[in-house]
């Protein structure tokens, strides 16, 4: 790890932060408050990262740059977790909350900070690093645009109706075929509630693994004017029985739900419905509160979620997901990781104890040799290529990231790049190895 402090130039200082900059730090994060709805969400959520609580991040996992006078000019942080792939475990480093002062804007800094968090990120091991941000910004820094971030179903709330009168048969009869009801989960329901998250990343081949200490996190770690904060409740049945839990906020008119997961015998659709309800109750209530016209709610699941084809008649249109950030530094080492997975791809395919190699060309980023024997990987090691049409497939730029986290098929790349190529053989083969597939993983917040 490179040592730090590091002065450079104009009198700035680049360092780690302790626990007595976290007040500076917060305040200088501020700088991504947009307007009054925005005061103070990012200045908590901050302090919850440096407050020596959070699971994995502290407040010496913060860089901050300093000025002559003492100020902080620029600032970032990186955030540690871990992530699946179709049921393979890997560590996996998140930088986040990235800001520079105007004043001190292109000269360097977020490149100089990303430097020092990849190596963070590699003494942690961690495979893979992933960030949300701004267009195009992070591709300077080595990453792609590699998973899908957001992509959404819509449910508008209907008009409002006067109150009913109470107390009449109808009411009553209502009341009596009431099957599901909710609460407020609790750190007592993190086992519960494990279950039913593992139903929800059933929808995603890559998806966010959440251990118990990050479960209690999220439930009770936030303070609760921080962007990141969620309510979290669990619906039950007639019966006491827990049956599916939900995580939302209210944000920008609309109540915006990230997470739904159920039990797999029953009704998704009616306790679907009954969620409605649920959020619908919520948006009154801030709408009460604030007077923010509250319009409906928003389902950030990705381009395919169980309940999507549930609630399908009453959503409306799909709108089209944004997309993480991704970089893998060391693409033969996450092959290697991924192999299990990649070796059951192919024994269920048309190509079954493939024999062969497959050589993919990375052009100026290097190229990979994937050895074939009966069907299993037996050897993944560097190329020397002697001339590109020698490889059976060759990517330009990042885009094999894509491919691999299941964003874009081979076609869709050749699509939009006319110099990445495949034979025949090879297009098939990694039809197999890299389908494209949904995933919507979450954010350590």
């Amino acid at each position: 790890m490179t040592k730090l402090p590091i002065e450079l130039e104009d009198g700035l200082v680049l360092r780690w932060a302790t626990a007595e900059d976290t007040e500076a730090v917060a305040k200088f994060n501020a700088i991504h408050e947009d307007g009054p709805s925005m005061n103070g969400l990012i200045q908590n959520w901050t302090r919850d990262l440096m407050n020596g609580r959070h699971p994995t991040t502290s407040a010496s996992d913060f860089l901050i740059v300093t000025n002559a006078t003492g100020d902080i000019v620029s600032s970032s942080c990186h955030i540690s977790q871990t992530w699946g792939y179709d049921g393979i475990e890997f560590p996996f480093g998140r930088p986040e909350i990235v800001a520079t002062s105007p004043d001190y804007r292109r000269r360097g800094l977020v490149a100089k900070q990303f430097d020092l968090l990849h190596e963070l990120s590699a003494s942690r091991g961690e495979l893979m690093q992933g960030i949300t941000g701004i267009p195009w910004y992070y591709r300077q820094f080595g990453y792609e645009m590699g998973v899908d971030l957001g992509g959404s179903r819509r449910y508008q709330f209907p008009p409002q109706k006067k109150k009913a009168e109470t107390g009449t048969e109808k009411d009553k009869d209502k009341e009596a075929k009431k099957r599901y009801s909710w609460r407020k989960a609790t750190t007592e329901d993190v086992s519960l509630l494990q279950a039913l998250y593992d139903n929800h990343c059933q929808n995603s081949m890559i998806y966010t693994v959440r251990p118990e200490n990050e479960w209690r996190h999220e439930l009770e770690g936030h303070h609760p004017n921080s962007i990141v904060s969620k309510d979290c409740f669990i619906v039950e049945d007639d019966n006491g029985r827990t049956v599916a839990y939900t995580r939302f906020a209210c944000w920008n008119h609309h109540v915006f739900v990230n997470e739904v997961g159920a039990r797999a015998d029953i009704s998704l659709r009616a306790v679907g419905l009954e969620m409605l309800k649920l959020y619908e109750t919520f948006a009154k209530k801030r709408q009460e509160k604030t007077g923010e016209e509250m319009i409906g709610v928003v389902f950030s699941f990705g381009r395919h979620h169980d309940l999507y084809e549930a609630l399908d008649p009453e959503l409306a249109s799909a709108v089209k997901p944004y997309a993480w950030y991704i970089r893998i530094p060391d693409m033969k080492a996450f092959l290697h990781k991924i192999t299990p997975v990649l070796e059951t791809r192919l024994a269920e395919s048309v190509m079954a104890s493939h024999e062969g190699k497959l050589k993919l060309n990375f052009y100026r980023r290097g190229a990979l040799q994937i050895t074939f024997t009966a069907g299993k990987i037996t050897e993944i090691v560097d190329y020397e290529m002697a001339h590109q049409r020698d490889a059976d497939a060759n990517f330009p730029g990042l885009q094999f990231i894509q491919l691999v986290c299941g964003r874009r098929e081979i076609d869709e790349i050749q699509h939009i790049h006319a110099d990445c190529h495949a034979n025949n053989g090879a297009k098939v083969l990694l039809k197999i190895l890299f389908p494209k597939r949904n995933s919507q993983p979450i954010g350590l917040n």
